[in-house]
C-alpha cells in the first residue's frame, strides 16, 4: 500500500498500464489511417467518429480493454513470485 491509501497495483495500473494501451492504440489507429485509408473510412464510418480525436476513435471501439488485459498477464508472469 502507499502512503496515501492506494494499492501499488491500482497505481501501476493507473501509471504504467493504462498509458502503455492508449498510446499503443493511438500508433495502431495512426498506421491504420495512414496505410488502409479505405479500412479506416470504413470503421470510423462504423464507429460515429470522424477520426480527428484519436483518443477517441480508441476508446469508442473500446480497443484498450484486450491489450490491457494482455498486458496485465505479461506483467504478472514477469514479475512470477517475486514480492
Amino acid at each position: 500500500m502507499t502512503a496515501d491509501g492506494t494499492l501499488v497495483a491500482e497505481r501501476f495500473d493507473r501509471e504504467v498500464i493504462e498509458p502503455f494501451a492508449l498510446e499503443t492504440c493511438v500508433v495502431a489507429a495512426e498506421r491504420a489511417r495512414d496505410t488502409r485509408a479505405a479500412a479506416w473510412a470504413e470503421l470510423l464510418d462504423e464507429l460515429g467518429e470522424d477520426g480527428r480525436d484519436l483518443v477517441e476513435v480508441v476508446r469508442v471501439g473500446e480497443w484498450e480493454a484486450p491489450l490491457r488485459i494482455d498486458a496485465e498477464h505479461l506483467v504478472l508472469a514477469a514479475i512470477g513470485s517475486a514480492p
